[in-house]
Order: structure tokens, then C-alpha cells, then sequence
């Protein structure tokens, strides 16, 4: 395999194209089997100076999805409404499945999560801190074990959604009851301990 160097990088041909070598999994480094097996990505085994290093290649029905992905982070970032990129990507994908990929810190896919199971996780953890509320050996545990399933990539998305959850489905619902039961204001007193700026209406009443 033709190994040279371009601009400073070290180059190797494949197949007719030119990879750079920074496109290469570290050695003994492989990618999660999720992405192969939602035929996300795929990889070929190369050898580099003597080396098996392995090269991860999207598949078309993952360059479809990795443009979903992008979009969606534009359309984050822009603002509420949908982006022409968003628009294209989901018009694209033909109502598939969503699937967000789980990148690292360089933006290389190591897994793939369903986004309806993201959202059943975070439920499932949301409820069952609550249920556990008071207890922190067992809620560090709760989180420890979370965690330890979804690893470091794929826990900010569980927890993003379990926020969400813990707040509009559980703590909305209790302040609530206890705002009518007892006459307390806990949302005024949250934003008091918060320094809210711009709190709830009549919290500093």
C-alpha cells in the first residue's frame, strides 16, 4: 500500500482514493459493533508500515444519517426553527428510525443510540431516582450503574433527557400539590436560591 507524505501529513492510497493516516483507528482500536450492525459504518482492515490499523467508512444509509445529526446540532444552535439542512436531511432519510450517533471528542462515531430508547432510559432513570429521593448511597448507585451501560459518550444524552423529564413530569406535578396543600411557593424559593434573575412570577412576593 502506497504510504507518502502530502502538506506534512503522512498520505496512503486505498482502493483508488487517498486517506490521510489520522483517518486511521489507533492500533488495536476498532469500532463499536453497533455501528456496523445498524449498517452505519463499516471497516477495512489496512496494513500501515507493518501494522493492522483499521479504516471506518461510512455506509450511504450513514452518510444520510451523520447529515440527520449535523442538522439537527445546526438547527440547535440556530434557533427553533428548522433549518434548510434539517429540512433536506429529514426529507432524505424517508421517515427512518432516528438514530443519534455518539461521537468523541475528535467527531468520530463510537456508537449509535435509538432516540426513542434515549428517551425510555431517561424516563426509566428519572423515575427511579425519584423513586429513591432521600437515599444517596442508593441514587449514587442508581447513577453509577447508568453510567457503567451507556458509558461516558452515550450518559449526556440519557441525562439530558431525564432532566427534562425529572422536571416538567415529576418536580412540575409535586410543586404543584404542594403549592395548593401547604401555601409554600418552592418554585419562588428555587429561583431565590438560584439568584434568578428573571423568576418565576410573584417569587419575590
Amino acid at each position: 500500500m502506497p504510504i507518502f507524505q502530502h502538506n506534512g501529513n503522512t498520505c496512503f492510497e486505498y482502493n483508488g482514493s487517498t486517506y490521510f493516516e489520522s483517518e486511521l483507528l489507533p492500533a488495536g482500536k476498532r469500532l463499536d459493533s453497533s455501528l456496523i450492525t445498524d449498517g452505519i459504518m463499516r471497516e477495512i482492515a489496512v496494513d500501515f508500515n507493518g501494522v493492522e490499523r483499521h479504516l471506518p467508512l461510512f455506509t450511504a444509509s450513514g452518510k444520510v444519517k451523520r447529515a440527520a445529526h449535523w442538522a439537527a446540532q445546526d438547527a440547535a444552535l440556530n434557533g427553533p426553527e428548522e433549518s434548510p439542512a434539517c429540512r433536506d436531511a429529514r426529507a432524505s432519510r424517508n421517515d427512518a428510525p432516528d438514530t443519534i450517533l455518539i461521537v468523541d471528542e475528535n467527531g468520530l462515531p463510537v456508537g449509535a443510540m435509538d432516540a426513542k430508547q434515549i428517551q425510555d432510559d431517561g424516563l426509566n432513570l428519572a423515575l427511579t431516582l425519584a423513586a429513591h429521593c432521600g437515599d444517596e448511597a442508593r441514587t449514587e448507585q442508581i447513577l453509577s450503574e447508568h453510567l457503567m451501560r451507556h458509558g461516558t459518550q452515550g450518559i449526556g444524552y440519557v441525562l439530558t433527557a431525564a432532566i427534562k423529564h425529572m422536571t416538567n413530569d415529576i418536580l412540575a406535578g409535586a410543586f404543584d400539590v404542594m403549592e395548593v396543600a401547604t401555601g409554600a411557593q418552592p418554585r419562588a424559593k428555587m429561583a431565590e436560591i438560584a439568584g434568578m434573575k428573571d423568576a418565576p412570577a410573584g417569587a419575590w412576593a
